[in-house]
C-alpha cells in the first residue's frame, strides 16, 4: 500500500487537532504537535509501509465511534493510537530481524 505521503500526513494532523481542539485542551495540541511533526518524518520515509495501517484504522474507528455518540471509547480509541504507534516504531527500529 503506498500512500500520498504529503497529504495524508497533512489529513492526519488536521483530525487530530480538530480532536484535541474538540476537548478544550490546547496545551494537549502544543505536545501533540511534537509528536506529530516527528511521526511525519518518520512515515515519509516508509510511504509503503505498514505503519500507516496504525494511523489510517485508527482515525476511521475513532469517527465510527464518535458518529455512534460513544465519547469514552473514541477518546480511548484514539489515544491507542499513540501506544500502537509508539511499539510498531520501536519494533521497526529496533527489531534486527526487519
Amino acid at each position: 500500500m503506498a500512500v500520498p505521503v504529503p497529504g495524508a500526513a497533512a489529513a492526519g494532523a488536521d483530525f487530530s487537532t480538530v480532536i484535541i481542539m474538540a476537548s478544550g485542551n490546547r496545551e494537549l495540541q502544543t505536545h501533540v504537535d511534537l509528536v506529530v511533526t516527528r511521526t511525519q518524518r518518520v512515515l515519509a520515509l516508509t510511504a509503503e509501509s505498514e505503519v500507516w495501517r496504525v494511523w489510517l484504522d485508527g482515525y476511521r474507528q475513532t469517527l465510527e465511534l464518535l458518529e455512534r455518540g460513544d465519547r469514552a471509547g473514541a477518546v480511548e480509541r484514539y489515544r491507542q493510537i499513540y501506544r500502537d504507534y509508539r511499539q510498531r516504531v520501536e519494533t521497526l527500529l529496533f527489531d534486527e530481524d526487519h
